[in-house]
């Protein structure tokens, strides 16, 4: 059997204890905190945004934030429905200055009467998911939800 010996620590070597493992969990956590809000999606690109955060477009020169979800007749998806339903969202586009903003209500299931996309600020706003799903047990509650949106220069026709 071999004679296992532990070696001596190397001159100069420190293990970080308790403390220098916490400054490294923050120092982490800062760096991931910081580059947060730096990326901006590209047109087109889907973006998530959670109840009540706000998105920038430094590139458009306005924030998108959403306000929250006014109505939820979505079919569950534990159930089966002859008619998908319906949520609405609302949305606070606001100029990066302050100077002018713009309240958008969205709809799950575009139809004539409810638009999936909005022109705002000469830009089209489109929402593409909300989440989470709605299921027969219950709802979400208050900032549980989130919405995949896009974001595009210019206003088709349809969008205004």
């Amino acid at each position: 059997m071999a004679n296992l010996v532990a070696s001596p620590k190397p001159e100069g070597t420190r293990f970080p204890g308790i403390r220098g493992l916490a400054l490294l969990a923050v120092a982490v956590g800062l760096s991931a905190c910081a580059g947060r809000g730096v990326m901006e999606p590209q047109p087109g690109e889907p973006f998530v945004i959670a109840e009540r955060e706000v998105q920038e477009f430094e590139t458009a020169g306005f924030s998108v934030k959403f306000h929250g979800v006014i109505a939820d007749s979505r079919c569950p998806s534990d159930t089966r429905c002859s008619w998908g339903g319906n949520a609405e969202i609302r949305l606070l586009v606001e100029t990066l200055d302050g100077r002018r903003a713009s309240t958008v209500t969205l709809h799950t299931a575009a139809d004539e009467q409810h638009a999936s996309e909005r022109c705002v600020f000469d830009h089209t706003l489109r929402l593409l998911r909300l989440d989470p799903e709605r299921v027969s047990s219950g709802s979400a509650l208050l900032n549980d939800y989130a919405v995949t949106l896009t974001l595009n220069q210019g206003c088709p026709a349809s969008a205004s």
